[in-house]
């Protein structure tokens, strides 16, 4: 129940704006990138994420596959870019100035994220 109410006041704030947080959220969905969300999370916060872990953008923190990387780097740069401009529509008290910002923030998370794999 704590946990619930914590949740409630920590997105008080994109009350009223429901259909674009769900077309923002709906695309992370569709594109399958989980940072997006999770920017939106940080974002929430107000306070962003330290000038010293946004270095790369996002499309240099991802592993490009073997077959047609080009083409893949294209397809995540056109996420990217959508993510962005549904992120546009929210109003947050802490939004990247840039789509080269946000690229920098989705980067960070991404390479910040840790998988761990446990035996069977």
């Amino acid at each position: 129940e704590a946990c619930a109410a914590e949740q409630r006041q920590e997105f008080a704030m994109l009350k009223g704006q429901e259909p674009h947080v769900r077309a923002f959220v709906h695309h992370a969905v569709e594109v399958g990138v989980p940072f997006f969300p999770i920017a939106l999370k940080v974002l929430l916060k107000g306070s962003g994420l330290l000038p010293s872990l946004l270095q790369r953008p996002y499309w240099e923190c991802v592993d490009l596959p073997e077959e047609n990387p080009t083409a893949f780097l294209e397809e995540i740069k056109g996420d990217l870019l959508a993510s962005w401009e549904l992120l546009q529509k929210l109003d947050l008290p802490c939004k990247p100035d840039s789509l080269e910002a946000y690229s920098r923030l989705v980067g960070s998370l991404c390479l910040n994220a840790v998988a761990v794999k446990y035996a069977h």
